[in-house]
């Protein structure tokens, strides 16, 4: 017995050994001469735009053909609460851009969310939220008119006071303020401001106020935005009796020393735009390549051949305008000539002006060093 169980141990065992090993060994070959490296597309599809056709639609272009399934259309406040309605695309098949039909009108300014999920042939899908607000059958036209892009501080009877950053719109043609949108390349959508349903007229002076401070112990009195038609609620600084005033929650920062400010329309086309820099600045910075894009394709902004342009080259000179001196601002001169239906301007029709005036025409007095 024992004899057999050392024959075992150095004959039989060490042999079945050796032969395991070879026969792993070459199923390890196997595997790796074996695997097939899958080729194709992996990627998820992505939304390249979203704009709202109508009350009954909107459209989405799709970065590649893409199916559409489970879309529901849920009104802000019911988002996720199971009571949203169907929705459907006019597409039957696989195309990049889809027409999306509501089963209800949506109301003028009312926030909504639209849910759904795109698969590609491959079977790589994306699961989206998109909100917008209702749509607006009759927008208003507006300009931009005077920004100030610095933030200060001053001493109103013996109080220090801040004084923000603003931006005054200018009225072309009377409409609904719904859907559009106020931003800058170097605020990106974190700090952008969407105006709400408000009908303003033709001649009207806007100013948003893109903050309230710097933190929400600092955020004052008379702050208040005018939605209706009394127009003396705001009394802060920077505020006008006689013209609109609108304030974001907003307490971070606005607006960099060379910056491109955009104002959208509800179509979430570019309206206007204000592209200024400092002259030390070189080149724009990376993150601001999409805007520089939309707005040079928008032909909002000119080079000083009239072409379209967002160039550096092309911006208006910022460098009076600091943080020291938030008495100035740029300042549009050439308001009365613009034209509703082709709005632009270039750095010639813009000025560094040595006194602010939000709400009321712009100064003409250019600030000299």
């Amino acid at each position: 017995m024992r004899t057999l169980r050392l024959y075992l141990l150095k004959s039989v065992l060490p042999a079945f050994a050796l032969v395991f090993c070879v026969l792993l060994a070459v199923n390890c070959r196997s595997t790796v001469d074996g695997i097939g490296m899958l080729s194709g597309d992996y990627t998820s599809p992505e939304i390249e735009s979203f704009c709202v056709n109508d009350s009954l639609s909107s459209t989405i272009e799709f970065s590649k053909p893409v199916t559409l399934d489970s879309l529901f259309l849920f009104t802000g406040a019911a988002k996720g609460s199971g009571s949203g309605t169907p929705a459907s695309s006019s597409a039957s098949s696989s195309v990049e851009t889809h027409t999306i039909e509501f089963s209800d009108r949506t109301v003028i300014g009312e926030s909504y969310v639209l849910e759904g999920r795109a698969s590609d042939e491959k079977g790589n899908s994306l699961t989206f939220s998109i909100p917008f607000t209702g749509y607006n059958a009759s927008p208003a036209v507006l300009c931009l008119s005077e920004v100030r892009n610095a933030y200060g501080t001053a001493t109103v009877n013996g109080v220090k006071t801040h004084r923000c950053e603003f931006v005054e719109l200018y009225v072309l043609e009377g409409g609904n303020l719904s859907g559009m949108e106020l931003y800058s390349a170097g605020d990106g959508n974190e700090r952008k401001y969407t105006f709400p349903a408000i009908d303003v007229n033709k001649g009207e002076y806007i100013t948003v106020h893109p903050r309230r401070g710097t933190t929400a112990d600092v955020v004052e009195d008379g702050m208040v935005s005018e939605t209706g038609d009394d127009l003396t609620l705001s009394v802060h600084m920077d505020s006008c009796d006689t013209a609109r005033d609108l304030w974001s929650e907003n307490l971070k920062s606005c607006y960099s020393d060379s910056d491109i400010i955009v104002l959208k329309g509800s179509s979430g086309a570019v309206m206007d735009a204000l592209v200024f820099a400092k002259s030390t600045l070189t080149e724009w910075k990376e993150e601001y390549a999409k805007t520089v894009s939309a707005v040079e394709e928008s032909g909002v902004w000119l080079d000083s051949e009239g072409n379209k342009s967002c160039s550096l080259a092309s911006a208006f000179c910022s460098d009076y305008i600091t943080t020291t001196a938030a008495t100035r601002s740029m300042a549009r001169q050439n308001l009365e000539s613009v034209d509703p239906q082709n709005i632009c301007s270039s750095k010639k029709d813009w000025m560094v002006v040595s006194e602010t005036t939000p709400g009321t025409k712009n100064s003409s007095k250019e600030y000299v060093k």
